[in-house]
């Protein structure tokens, strides 16, 4: 099968052809307004591989700003096309004057062949790399309680009762938001995405932007800005709880009910994000993502200076 390569300015983000959101042309722009080159390898009139690059002060990064993007390969695509598509994609760059390519990859069980590939492939073009530990809880025939080890399972099962929880309209970005940065501020953090920005994703993909809350006595103890990533993941973006509703478990409880809405929907995965702190293991943050039942990943991160 041989494949015609093409390189493009993305200046139309009016279409809609993306595996992953993060390369929607809409969420495209919520990370920059400019900058973008689309390179694709064709099989006839069929994209069987492609990528966004946002081009900025020398530096080519795929995503701008995004949890993951990199290249999107149909599974026909061998290693030996993929190193001819990533040859012309290196000597465009060049052109273009870059000095630096910055890729970040999907997690590895969301994408395990294409990722080995590329990782072969990126690797012996002298790509270096970083590896994050990522959490994914599978959905399959069994609860989500059920994967949660025995203590957290015990103290969910005394407290659901005391919980709601409900599916929340985009009408309540504001309070969602506001809630969720004060269950950062009680803990030193902030959240990394503004309110103008969240806003604009939610005015651009309205479908792909979920919010879910808990509430004990008419009171909001948590809630969650989920992702619809694609028809298969939804990622938690942020979520969160109230310090003094700790007894309650009300993130474990968050994280079942959404799991039951997933699988009613048809959904294979609930990605929890990445369990790191500088760089490093977020040990806490892994126990405890593992002990409602996620299991770990690898997400990757490469870099090559040209």
């Amino acid at each position: 099968m041989e494949l015609i390569f093409k390189c493009a300015r993305v200046v139309d983000f009016s279409f809609q052809s993306s595996h992953f959101i993060y390369n929607n042309p809409i969420h495209l722009v919520t990370q920059s307004k400019s900058g973008w080159w689309h390179y694709t390898a064709a099989a006839g009139k069929s994209v069987v591989a492609e990528v966004y690059f946002n081009l900025k002060l020398k530096v080519a990064s795929s995503p701008f700003r995004a949890p993951f993007s990199g290249f999107e390969i149909k599974k026909q695509v061998s290693s030996a096309q993929l190193t001819s598509f990533l040859r012309f994609i290196l000597d465009d760059l060049k052109n273009k004057k870059v000095t630096e390519v910055r890729i970040k990859n999907a997690p590895q069980l969301l994408e395990p062949k294409p990722n080995n590939n590329l990782h072969q492939v990126l690797t012996q073009a002298g790509f270096q790399y970083e590896e994050e530990v990522a959490s994914l809880v599978q959905i399959d025939q069994n609860s989500l309680l059920s994967k949660m080890v025995p203590a957290k399972r015990n103290r969910l099962r005394k407290s659901a009762f005391q919980l709601g929880f409900k599916a929340e309209p985009l009408q309540k970005l504001k309070e969602v938001y506001n809630f969720l940065s004060l269950c950062r501020q009680e803990r030193g953090q902030a959240l990394s995405m503004n309110y103008s920005d969240m806003l604009k994703f939610s005015k651009g993909l309205p479908q792909n932007l979920l919010l879910y809350s808990v509430s004990h006595q008419d009171e909001m103890t948590a809630a969650a800005i989920v992702i619809k990533v694609n028809n298969s993941v939804l990622y938690t973006f942020y979520y969160g709880h109230l310090r003094k509703f700790d007894k309650l478990s009300p993130i474990p409880f968050l994280l079942d009910q959404l799991y039951g809405v997933a699988k009613k929907q048809g959904y294979q995965w609930v990605d929890l994000g990445t369990a790191m702190l500088n760089n490093s293991i977020n040990r806490p943050l892994l126990h405890f993502k593992k002990s409602i039942g996620a299991i770990t990943t690898v997400k990757r991160s490469y870099l090559k200076v040209l």
